[in-house]
């Protein structure tokens, strides 16, 4: 689908044009609004990705021209450095769908708000087939899953954080971005983390996700959680 990046650091904007175009996106940089609403008539623009370093017109009213100058309502997200809560909560009654923090160092995060915010707006355009990793197979439409042939009983919330967790194999994901994706909590709503590790703790013990299951699902201390694809002859 179609990104337009709104950023005045070129560098950083082509280190997450590299992590989009990986998610199967089309990127297109904007290092001032002014180019971007320029380019906004003529172009379908999918989503909106803008940094809070973004000088040149205030964050609001970037919003608000957004909202005014597109027939349809394209879906916002915000980079930060440090979310302050009093600005994020007036962006978010400005128009802003959600943010992110401004960091490369877990391009997941990023990947998957964007497949989130993108599902939730175009839900007609966003491909719903099956996932198909070693001997487990995803069934998107009928949230059903085989591993091996045989099928695998799960609540709705745990298919979901099962299939997240094997769209992003080798991953790390936050659980502020796990709830988000699954329980769809927005930027607003105070995080209650017990949830994720509740259902995370299931999904691990009906998937049998340890060492000598070929998968292990691991905790990132302080962050939240990565699938691990392991090599059995090296556990064995």
């Amino acid at each position: 689908m179609n990104i337009a990046l709104l950023d005045p650091d070129y560098a950083q904007a082509e280190i997450l044009k590299g992590t989009l175009s990986g998610a199967g996106h089309e990127c297109h940089i904007f290092s001032r609004a002014e180019a971007f609403f320029s380019w906004l008539p003529s172009a379908q623009c999918d989503l909106l990705i803008l940094d809070s370093a973004t000088a040149e017109m205030p964050l609001p009213e970037i919003l608000r021209h957004l909202r005014e100058r597109s027939p349809v309502r394209i879906p916002a997200l915000l980079l930060v450095e440090i979310p302050d809560s009093e600005t994020i909560l007036s962006l978010l009654d400005a128009g802003l769908d959600d943010y992110c923090l401004r960091s490369v160092s877990q391009p997941s995060d990023l990947a998957l708000r964007v497949q989130v915010l993108l599902r939730r707006a175009w839900p007609d355009r966003t491909p719903s087939a099956q996932l198909k990793v070693g001997a487990f197979v995803f069934d998107m439409q009928a949230m059903r899953l085989t591993v091996g042939g045989r099928e695998i009983r799960l609540a709705q919330k745990e298919f979901e954080l099962a299939l997240l967790l094997f769209q992003h194999l080798g991953q790390p994901l936050s659980r502020a971005t796990m709830l988000d994706a699954v329980w769809g909590m927005g930027a607003d709503v105070d995080p209650d983390f017990r949830s994720v590790d509740t259902h995370m703790a299931r999904v691990r013990r009906k998937l049998h996700l340890r060492s000598g299951s070929g998968f292990r699902l691991a905790s990132v201390y302080g962050y939240g959680y990565v699938l691990e694809q392991v090599n059995e002859k090296a556990v064995s």
